[in-house]
């Protein structure tokens, strides 16, 4: 009796092992198939249609980069360089945009420069280089230029120069005139004695 009930709960173990090491082969064959790619896209388009502050839903072409108009005066262009540069559709629909546009100002809001305002580095290959200087010279030779004469008052040529400074990089920050005085002048004198 001792014996079936042994051979029984052998079986049985077997039994439980063999299910366990047949889902294990299954684990181990599944783990490193890769996902469904239109799935993790579809998701991944769907956070980014929640969490962005555009609206993208009711677009036929999917695509990040957008004008945004604030009155007449102004016009912010965003773009989208994920790739590093911009691409032919891209250019075209900047460009278009740029020259049919009215405003007075034209903002170009890109997350990496579009001219690059130093000379590239020689460790690139030159194909990089390439790519990299291509796409700024074709931009600067589509979009329109216009004057920036210092005709106006002393105070909107200041801020022309800042805004351009800002447009390159060069930026720096800087102290108010007021602020700039020595710290010799700073230190509180002495009341003279009066006679």
């Amino acid at each position: 009796d001792n014996v079936k009930g042994s051979a029984a709960a052998l079986k049985k173990e077997e039994a439980t092992m063999e299910k366990y090491e047949k889902e294990k082969r299954n684990r181990r064959k599944t783990r490193g198939e890769p996902k469904d790619p239109r799935d993790e896209k579809s998701q991944a388009l769907q956070a980014l249609e929640l969490y962005l502050p555009i609206d993208i839903q009711d677009r036929t072409t999917r695509h990040i980069y957008d004008q945004m108009r604030y009155g007449p005066q102004v016009e912010v262009f965003t773009l989208d360089t994920r790739e590093g540069t911009l691409g032919k559709t891209q250019t075209a629909w900047l460009t278009e945009q740029i020259t049919n546009s009215t405003c007075t100002w034209k903002i170009i809001v890109s997350p990496s420069p579009l001219v690059h305002p130093l000379p590239l580095k020689k460790k690139q290959g030159k194909k990089q280089t390439r790519q990299k200087h291509t796409a700024s010279t074709t931009l600067k030779k589509k979009l329109p230029t216009h004057s920036h004469s210092t005709t106006g008052t002393e105070e909107e040529n200041a801020a022309s120069t800042r805004i351009q400074a800002i447009s390159r990089g060069r930026m720096q920050r800087r102290r108010p005139p007021q602020a700039r005085t020595s710290a010799a002048a700073m230190t509180p004198k002495s009341p003279s004695k009066q006679a």
